[in-house]
């Protein structure tokens, strides 16, 4: 049985946060990420955003040996203590790299961290989308 963890509320962030971690990163500030499969091995990937970040750690597909009988295996790996210092230092958002803390680096399985992940990550783009989205129409509140 797999435990998952609850997501911790998130303080919401400011508008200067959100343009901060939603920018397009620089080559000495991307993240690298690896694509594992047993017949092709490692692939580097590097990634220069937040949002790509979360695509290609979220991209594993967990259930497809299941469904897909051809299914050779393979993971999107990246050092998840590694990337939340990432988050922290280069995107900026200490709040979400303390979720990350809280609730996903003690599960004990990489794919547990993952779906907690996904949780945690989900939690804060909706905060950023609402934000943005405020930013957009002129509806942003004083800070």
């Amino acid at each position: 049985m797999m435990t998952t963890a609850t997501v911790s509320v998130l303080a919401p962030p400011s508008s200067e946060l959100v343009e901060r971690a939603l920018r397009s990163l620089e080559y000495d500030e991307r993240l690298i990420g690896y694509a594992m499969t047993p017949s092709a091995g490692n692939a580097a990937k590097d990634l220069y955003s937040l949002g790509d970040a979360v695509l290609f750690v979220l991209g594993t597909k967990w259930d497809a040996p299941l469904f897909d009988p051809s299914f050779k295996g393979g993971i999107n790996w990246v050092d998840l203590s590694r990337m939340t210092d990432w988050v922290r230092d280069v995107i900026g958002d200490a709040d979400l790299a303390e979720a990350m803390e809280r609730d996903v680096l003690p599960l004990s399985s990489y794919m547990a961290q993952v779906i907690a992940l996904g949780d945690v990550f989900g939690h804060r783009m909706e905060q950023y989308r609402a934000l943005r989205g405020e930013i957009e129409t002129g509806d942003a509140p004083a800070e």
